[in-house]
This record gives structure tokens, C-alpha cells and sequence, in this order.
């Protein structure tokens, strides 16, 4: 049989769509294991600061096998609650279920291991994504001040801070070069240096030494900030290369703009001094722990850069030690300093000072991450 022209075309044309659409490959079906971010029939065990971001579950196991997860049995009997187990939005309402447990979760388990090999890959991905996470150092009421100091805050005329500061357990006396002024409610001072975070002329000032319950909040901040330091210091850190990089010499091949050379999230730990001899950068959303043995001395006009979602209140710099930021040089981070914070002429900081001893500003503009409230947690108002 002749065909004609245009059924010839059409029959070329037909076979060309055909082929472009059945050469696509289908998905993996994961069913009802597809309501899991992990599922195991073995069991599952979790260190401290892991976080897991979606239900858990394990079959045909019982719930013993979920192990570091000090779970509590809900009410229903159906599952159970981790402080480590989050809903895949963050709430704190993510929910792990085992065989063991009542109505008809046995049933519901063992049809979702029915995909279960083909889970295997996408499991195995997920958790340690979650799991190499560095959970943040949480500051507690010491992240209400730009600087905290337990020994005395010292500044020069052309010194200006963003953000509250205090002293404690000493008196007001400790705070030298602000010319304060007292406010009527003898519980905080003003000071044409201190600024709040949003700029305006409302910092404050706080001592042990001021009325109402100053002396007793700032107690608990420093109580915090000592924690906070314990907390950074005590992390783990098992990666060799993150210990003593570049022998505690940053900057270059070791924290350079480079990408094989910058910062990423993670801890790393120095047994001695750190030096950052050039500019040193950070990179990626995530929690720095930067632990140094030593002292943290940073060289005149350098910077610490922040790129790739990196932020200054995730970077946590705690230091056995003193703290020197040169002549005209940029710090980021939140500083825990055993000893001393001494910030030369010039320097800038975006970040926290919190120092167990003393800080010391020549010429400096400390800045706190973002436009936090001024009064918060001190008083009504």
C-alpha cells in the first residue's frame, strides 16, 4: 500500500516524540518507607549532638534497638519522643516508632520495609548528612551583650560598641573611658560609645554594682558564658586534618579565599598559639569551633571574610589564653577568652566579646550580629 507524503511524516514524527518519552526513568517508589528519613530492621544508634530532621522507625526490631535517643513512650503508646528527633520543619515534634509498639504500627512498619533495598542508598545519605552537623554553643544570657567581661571593659575616645555591655561580679568603677552617665532606675548606665544594635543612642551599660536585680541577672550571664566556654572547649574533634592546621599559622593555604583552602563548618582544635598572618576565610552555612590551647593573635589590617551563607554569630573562637586583634585588622566570630580580649587601634569586631578576665579597646568598633532588642530579659519597660 502507497502512503502519502504527509503519512510518512507523520509516522517519523510520531516514533520521535514515543522514544523521547518512554527513555525517561521512572522514580523509585518508596511507598510508606518514604515516611521516614531513617528506616532500619536492625536498629538504630545515635551519639550525642545528633539531629535528625524527619521520623525514625525500626522493624521487625523492637524499640531497645534504637539506642542514644533517650526516648520517651508518648501517651498512645504508638511512638516515641527525642530531643534529638525534630519534624522535618524544625519543630520539636518528630516521632521514632518500632514493631514493639501499640495498634497497628507493627502493620504499618513491616508494609513500609517492603521497598526497604532500594531505601538502603538514600538512608545511608541523609543520616550522616545530619549527623556531621556541629550543633551551635548556646550563649544563654551572656548573648545579651555585645561585651561581657568579668574583670573590667576599657575604651579610648573613638571607640564606639553596638550592643549592651557589662561587668560582673566587679563594680561600674571597672568600666573606664565612657564617661557614664547613671540612669534614674539606678540599674543601667548610658554612654555616648554605646549604641544599641540598631544604631540609635540607647546602649546600656550594666555592673554588679547597679540597683534592682542587675547584680543577679548578670551572675546567671556570666554563669552562661563560663558554660559556653566549657561547651566550645570539650567539643570532639576527630578529623586529623582540623588539628593544628598549617601548624596555627592561618591565612593562605590554610583559611585563603581558596576553595580547597578556606574555613568550613566543623571544629578545629590548636595545641598551641594561632596566628592569622593574612586574611582568613570562612565558608558555608554551619557552626565554627575554633579551639586554641594558646593565645589568638591576629596581624595588623587583616580581616576575617565571611562567604557562602557563613555567619559571625556561628563561629565561636574560644581561647585559653589572650586575645590581640591588630592595628586596623577585622574580627568575626564570638570570642570566649580564658584570659583577655585587647583589641589595638583601628580594629573592628562583628561579633561577641566574652571574656573571664578583661577587654581592652583602643579605637575599636565592636558590632553584635544583627539588630538584637535593646532589653531584653533585664527589666520591663
Amino acid at each position: 500500500m502507497m502512503l502519502s507524503y504527509s503519512t510518512c511524516c507523520l509516522v517519523i514524527l510520531v516514533s520521535a516524540a514515543c522514544n523521547a518519552v518512554t527513555s525517561a526513568e521512572p522514580e523509585v517508589d518508596l511507598g510508606f518507607a518514604g515516611e521516614y528519613a531513617i528506616l532500619a530492621k536492625a536498629g538504630i544508634s545515635a551519639t550525642p549532638s545528633s539531629y535528625i530532621y524527619g521520623n525514625i522507625a525500626v522493624s521487625p526490631i523492637a524499640s531497645t534497638a534504637m539506642t542514644g535517643f533517650d526516648l520517651t513512650l508518648d501517651s498512645s503508646t504508638q511512638f516515641s519522643k527525642s530531643a534529638l528527633i525534630f519534624a522535618g520543619n524544625a519543630s520539636h515534634n518528630g516521632e521514632a516508632y518500632a514493631a514493639s509498639y501499640g495498634g497497628d504500627i507493627a502493620t504499618v512498619l513491616t508494609t513500609a520495609l517492603t521497598p526497604l533495598a532500594a531505601l538502603v542508598i538514600l538512608v545511608s545519605a541523609a543520616c550522616n548528612a545530619v549527623t556531621s552537623a556541629e550543633p551551635e554553643v548556646d550563649l544563654g544570657f551572656a548573648g545579651e551583650y555585645a561585651i561581657l567581661a568579668k574583670a573590667g571593659i576599657s575604651a579610648t575616645p573613638s571607640s564606639y560598641i553596638y550592643g549592651n555591655i557589662a561587668v560582673s561580679p566587679i563594680a561600674s568603677t571597672a568600666m573606664t573611658g565612657f564617661d557614664l552617665t547613671l540612669d534614674s532606675s539606678t540599674q543601667f548606665s548610658k554612654s555616648a560609645l554605646i549604641f544599641a544594635g540598631n544604631a540609635s543612642h540607647d546602649g546600656e551599660a550594666y555592673a554588679a554594682s547597679y540597683g534592682g536585680d542587675i547584680a543577679t541577672v548578670l551572675t546567671t550571664a556570666v554563669g552562661a558564658m563560663e558554660t559556653a566556654y566549657t561547651d566550645a572547649a570539650g567539643r570532639l574533634n576527630s578529623a586529623d586534618d582540623r588539628i593544628d592546621l598549617g601548624g596555627g599559622i592561618l591565612g593562605g593555604d590554610y583559611g585563603g579565599p581558596d576553595d580547597d583552602a578556606a574555613l568550613t563548618p566543623g571544629v578545629y582544635t590548636f595545641g598551641s598559639d594561632v596566628h592569622l598572618n593574612s586574611d582568613v576565610y570562612f565558608s558555608g552555612a554551619g557552626v565554627y569551633i575554633i579551639q586554641i590551647a594558646g593565645n589568638l593573635v591576629q596581624a595588623d589590617d587583616t580581616k576575617v571574610v565571611l562567604i557562602e551563607g557563613a555567619k559571625p554569630e556561628n563561629i565561636f573562637w574560644q581561647v585559653a589564653d589572650f586575645v590581640e586583634v591588630g592595628v586596623g585588622a577585622h574580627m568575626e566570630g564570638i570570642i570566649l577568652a580564658k584570659i583577655k580580649a585587647d583589641f589595638l587601634t583601628g580594629s573592628s569586631l562583628k561579633g561577641r566579646v566574652l571574656t573571664q578576665m578583661a577587654c581592652n579597646l583602643k579605637k575599636t568598633t565592636i558590632t553584635e550580629p544583627g539588630n538584637l532588642p535593646i532589653k531584653r530579659g533585664l527589666r520591663s519597660s
